[in-house]
C-alpha cells in the first residue's frame, strides 16, 4: 500500500523545483519582518504567527508568502511620539484593538486595574516604554509570543512578575520596556489575557490577596512604631 506524494513530490512532479531554504533565507524572512512590524505595517499578532512559521519553513516556497505582502525597501518615516496615560481609579481602564501603538504609555493602577494588550496593536517604532504603577490593584501587560520583553523595577508588598516565555537574542528587534512600581498591588506580563483564562483567580480571591497584603503592610508598620 503506496503512501501519498507530499507537497514537495507534488512541485517536482509539475516541474517546478523545490529550494531548500538556508539558515540565511529564514534570517532574511525574519529581518523583513521585524522592520514590517516596527513600521507599522503588521501587528505584534501577526509578527509572532509569521516569525514562527519563517523559523519552521523548509524550503522557500514556504518563506515567500510570509513577506509577499511586504514591499522590498521600506520607505523612511519619523512618525511623531505617541504618548498615554491610564488611570484606573476605582475602575479599570484597558487599551486593546488594532491602533497605532503609543512610543509611551504611564498606567497607574489605583482601586481598579489597568490592562494594556499589544496583541493586536500596530508598532509605530522599534520599542515601547510602559511606567506601570499597581497601588492596591494590578497592572497587566499582554503581549504576543515572539516579542522581548524588559521588565524592571521595584515592588513593595506586591510583585513584578513576567510570565511570558523568554525570546532568543536577536530573534526580536521590537522590545517591550517595562518599569514596574508594585506597591501592594502586582505588575504581571502575559501572554495571554488572564481574565479570560480558566486558571484566572476569581475576584474574592483577588480581593482577599489585597487584604492579606493590606494586613502585612499595617504588621511591619506597626512593628516600626
Amino acid at each position: 500500500m503506496g503512501t501519498e506524494p507530499g507537497p514537495d513530490e507534488n512541485r517536482l512532479a509539475a516541474g517546478a523545483p523545490v529550494i531548500r531554504a538556508s539558515d540565511g533565507d529564514r534570517e532574511a524572512a525574519a529581518a523583513r519582518l521585524n522592520e514590517a512590524a516596527g513600521d507599522g505595517r503588521l501587528t505584534l499578532q501577526e509578527f509572532s504567527e509569521r516569525l514562527d512559521r519563517a523559523y519552521a519553513a523548509r524550503t522557500r516556497a514556504e518563506l515567500g508568502p510570509l513577506t509577499a505582502d511586504l514591499p522590498a525597501v521600506d520607505p523612511v518615516s519619523e512618525p511623531g511620539r505617541l504618548r498615554r496615560v491610564m488611570l484606573g481609579i476605582f475602575w479599570d481602564s484597558r487599551r486593546a484593538g488594532p491602533q497605532p501603538l503609543e512610543d509611551e504609555i504611564t498606567a497607574i493602577a489605583l482601586l481598579g486595574d489597568a490592562v494594556i494588550d499589544l496583541r493586536e496593536a500596530k508598532a509605530t517604532s522599534k520599542e515601547i516604554t510602559i511606567r506601570a504603577y499597581a497601588l492596591l490593584n494590578d497592572v497587566d501587560v499582554i503581549v504576543p509570543e515572539g516579542i522581548a520583553v524588559e521588565l524592571s523595577g521595584v515592588a513593595v508588598v506586591g510583585d513584578n512578575r513576567n510570565m511570558t516565555r523568554p525570546v532568543p537574542a536577536g530573534t526580536s528587534r521590537f522590545v517591550v520596556k517595562i518599569h514596574g512600581h508594585a506597591l501592594l498591588g502586582d505588575v504581571q506580563v502575559f501572554h495571554s489575557d488572564p481574565r479570560h483564562s480558566p486558571l484566572a483567580p476569581p475576584v474574592n480571591r483577588r480581593l482577599s490577596r489585597r487584604r492579606a497584603r493590606l494586613q502585612r503592610a499595617s504588621g511591619k508598620q506597626s512593628l516600626r512604631s
